[in-house]
């Protein structure tokens, strides 16, 4: 697992727009997008904006959703993603207590917080982060109150890897800035903010572009922990990037 510290910033490539409805995608891509479904069905904190007219139906993307782990735990697409994530850091002999301490019992401190904002979409985490602040007041029980009190998010996102990353010497513990392609700016400022974070690969081929080389990247899914007592530094870096 690697804990990190202030990083390089680097120039991202755009956005890329990520198709949920193409079949022939295994289990393991399929966990993010039942997520979007649930997050569709619950009344929750999140950002939907609708994208394109279609004659038979209005076609949606889940910006972001942002889900209390204790509320949804019995949720079956959660109980996938528990099991499916924990197996992963299991595998890859990453220490998966913290990930296990966030489905039990810090579970009720916890927002899993799932993007998947489409091409040249501007981020819109300023909106989500003043929804859940209010939802702490305006939420008629105080059980739905407490429940967006959260301590830390758990995000899930997907980036991509370079397959021979360029040879050089690091030092220990270091992270080559050069690996990883960011398909969301944002992204990278959550990890430079992350407590501890990892990878696991994803078998696709639905992201297509020329700024990535499929020969020579590999889709990876990211999992970081962010504690809420950074979320005011990553609006303002954040909103900097965007100034830019």
């Amino acid at each position: 697992m690697h804990h990190h510290h202030q990083g390089d910033s680097q120039q991202c490539p755009e956005e890329m727009s990520f198709d949920a409805k193409l079949p022939n995608l295994s289990k393991k891509e399929q966990f993010l997008d039942s997520c979007d479904e649930e997050e569709d069905s619950q009344k929750t904190v999140g950002t939907v904006v609708k994208v394109a007219d279609d004659e038979d139906e209005s076609v949606f993307v889940v910006v972001s959703a942002l889900l209390n782990l204790a509320r949804y735990k019995e949720n079956q697409c959660f109980r996938e993603v528990k099991e499916f994530l924990l197996k992963v850091c299991l595998e890859k002999n990453v220490a998966s207590s913290d990930l296990e301490l966030m489905f039990e019992k810090k579970a009720q401190d916890v927002g899993l917080l799932v993007s998947q904002r489409v091409m040249n979409l501007p981020p819109l985490y300023d909106g989500l982060f003043d929804e859940v602040s209010w939802a702490t007041e305006d939420e008629p029980t105080e059980e739905l109150r407490s429940s967006f009190r959260f301590k830390s998010y758990l995000l899930l996102t997907k980036i991509y890897k370079l397959k021979n990353p360029k040879q050089r010497k690091r030092r220990h513990g270091e992270e080559d800035d050069e690996e990883t392609i960011f398909l969301k700016p944002e992204d990278e400022l959550f990890l430079e903010l992350s407590s501890w974070s990892f990878t696991f690969p994803m078998r696709s081929q639905l992201v297509t572009s020329q700024e990535v080389n499929e020969e020579l990247s590999e889709l990876m899914g990211l999992v970081m922990a962010v504690e809420v007592i950074k979320i005011p530094v990553f609006r303002q870096m954040l909103n900097s990037l965007i100034d830019e």
